[in-house]
């Protein structure tokens, strides 16, 4: 369901997504689903392939990406920077594909073929990747920075994929509380500071790290939390 933030049932739209080869469990994170800027989302099939959305005038249904001559890994996980990027992990490998936002199944349609921008390895199996949501100070700062974080959640890997700029490699302090053997249910957000937001299902506390290193640790007044996000205000978006 989407909703615009009017009161429930007042502008929501509905729809199912039921494409074939898309395994159930690949539903326990959030890395198989992204959405597009235009609204659209993407899925990762039980091969590793990628499907999209495809609105006709009678349903809307998955089809899967047609990439032409461009061959890729099968996917692990997959998210949309700010500049409408799409980036694929594929074990220690970040792919970021651009005209995927536009991509269509008519195969006359006048479109940007998918291509690949940019890729990049970090120096460890990648267990989660989030789009960087920081505001940029200049120019010169990447619009397709992503976040990827080892599978224990305590070393992260910033790139944005230009071949000038270093990748930062940064670690989770101890004290940030965080059950690494709950991987699957942790939810990771970055705010327009740069703070990076962590949840874990089943909480009541979410935990923040900011640039500068500092840890903090907020109780909400919550049953248990269910979902996560951050808004492009900065407000904290929680399920309950």
């Amino acid at each position: 369901v989407e909703t615009g933030g009017m009161p429930f049932g007042q502008n929501d739209f509905e729809f199912e997504l039921a494409p074939a080869g898309v395994a159930a469990s690949y539903w326990n994170t959030g890395q198989s689903l992204a959405i597009a800027p235009n609204g659209r989302p993407f899925l990762i099939a039980a091969d590793g392939s990628i499907m999209f959305r495809e609105n006709d005038e009678e349903e809307a249904t998955m089809r899967p990406v047609p990439l032409g001559e461009l061959d890729l890994p099968p996917a692990d996980g997959i998210t949309f920077c700010s500049d409408r990027t799409l980036v694929l992990r594929h074990n220690d490998r970040l792919i970021a594909i651009t005209g995927m936002d536009s991509v269509t199944a008519d195969p006359d349609a006048d479109h940007n073929p998918p291509a690949v921008a940019w890729e990049a390895q970090a120096p460890f199996q990648i267990g989660q990747v989030i789009p960087s949501r920081r505001e940029r100070t200049s120019e010169d700062d990447s619009v397709h920075t992503v976040l990827a974080f080892s599978p224990n959640l305590r070393v992260i890997f910033e790139t944005s994929g230009d071949p000038e700029v270093e990748p930062l490699i940064r670690s989770v302090p101890a004290s940030l509380p965080l059950d690494p053997e709950r991987f699957a249910q942790t939810i990771i957000v970055e705010d327009g500071a740069g703070t990076i937001w962590f949840a874990q299902e089943g909480d009541r506390r979410i935990s923040s790290l900011d640039r500068e290193g500092q840890v903090s640790t907020i109780e909400l007044p919550v049953q248990k939390i269910t979902g996560f996000d951050i808004d492009d205000l900065n407000q904290l978006l929680v399920a309950d």
